[in-house]
């Protein structure tokens, strides 16, 4: 097998072999688990290996458990951060944040005012797909600025008449008062589950 051979390699580069290692940490999923996975091939290998998991990744687990409890909220959550990373969509909403009401904008802040600066000056952190440390941060981050990306996000998609499927779901998840207060309470559980 190709990769107990390399397993073997990596092994004696420690002066080690396949009977020294008896035990494996894993996250219980990737390509270490399942019935190929190197577990498997251990645990066929080595009848005294034993397969653990990582303390570490059992709140990440719980907290997946969490987000998948509320598939439309989550996927809303996506939406905004998708629809805010997209191209210039971020620079619009600062520019339309100090632009005046004749040019377009709301007029909502004097740029690099103290205002503008709680709002826009940390930019928006991603949020990666099945990593719920990254959905929780950002979910911290959008809590002070739903307020106002609801407002700039309505304008924007309608200037620049934008038809995807993030804009119109963050447009519409943004405005929604529910979904602004449960996103408020999935940040806190979110980082007490994952903290």
């Amino acid at each position: 097998d190709v990769v107990y051979d390399c397993l073997q390699k990596q092994w004696g580069r420690f002066g080690l072999s396949s009977e020294d290692c008896c035990s494996g940490v894993g996250d219980g999923g990737g390509e270490n688990e399942g019935c190929n996975g190197v577990h498997a091939l251990m645990e066929n290998r080595n009848p005294s290996y034993v397969r653990r998991r990582c303390l570490l990744h059992l709140p990440w687990r719980v907290a997946d458990q969490g987000l998948a409890a509320m598939p439309e909220l989550h996927e809303a959550t996506k939406a905004i951060a998708a629809y805010i990373h997209e191209g210039q969509t971020w620079q619009r909403l600062k520019a339309l944040a100090t632009k005046p009401v004749a040019s377009g904008g709301l007029s909502l802040f004097a740029e690099h005012s103290p205002e503008y600066v709680n709002i826009f000056g940390r930019a928006p952190p991603n949020n990666h797909d099945d990593r719920p440390a990254t959905t929780c941060d950002f979910l911290q981050w959008l809590h002070p600025r739903q307020e106002t990306l609801a407002k700039l996000a309505v304008i924007d998609v309608q200037q620049r008449h934008l038809q995807s499927n993030n804009s119109r779901i963050a447009v519409t998840s943004l405005r929604n008062t529910i979904h602004c207060i449960q996103r408020r309470m999935t940040a806190v559980l979110l980082n007490k589950a994952l903290f």
